[in-house]
């Protein structure tokens, strides 16, 4: 019922917003996301994905035609900041970007999780400071980056 209610709260919100631009006198408005499943996601040159599903249905009720085009994490929110009428979504509402966006709603909550090779029993992680002392890979571009270096962590590899 909650996931309901929010899915309302949500689609209303974003109708209110993208209803101006079927009246206002700018014809163009750019959908940008990036690859981050479950929430959107390619798939032979069509985008999936929840967060994808819930704005194909938003844009289908406002009769707005327009393509939702998929970028590297980094140049969609770029792209977002630089050219007028830009949605990016999903994104990750940090303390850093806070006021640099319009924020519609929550779609879902985030949980950071590190995984390792199952064989390597050596690996224990139950701090920050752990994990100081391994390489980490992680997705370029993402938030988190830039709280593992406050906290110290420096070996960080950003992957695709």
């Amino acid at each position: 019922m909650e996931e309901d209610m929010k899915n309302i709260f949500l689609k209303v919100l974003l109708i209110l917003i993208l209803s101006q631009y079927s009246y206002s006198s700018e014809k163009d408005i750019n959908i940008i996301t990036s690859n981050f499943p479950p929430y959107s996601f390619n798939e032979n040159g069509q985008q999936f994905g929840y967060t994808t599903e819930i704005v194909k249905l938003l844009l289908k009720d406002l009769n707005i035609k327009v393509k939702i085009n998929e970028y590297p994490h980094k140049r969609a929110i770029k792209d977002t900041l630089n050219n007028p009428n830009t949605v990016i979504y999903p994104l990750v509402k940090t303390k850093e970007n806070d006021n640099l966006f319009h924020w519609i709603g929550q779609v879902s909550h985030q949980q950071i999780n590190f995984f390792k090779n199952k064989s390597r029993t050596d690996i224990h992680i139950n701090s920050m400071e752990d994990l100081k002392r391994y390489r980490i890979g992680i997705k370029r571009g993402s938030y988190i980056i830039k709280h593992l270096k406050d906290n110290g962590i420096t070996k960080i590899e950003e992957v695709n």
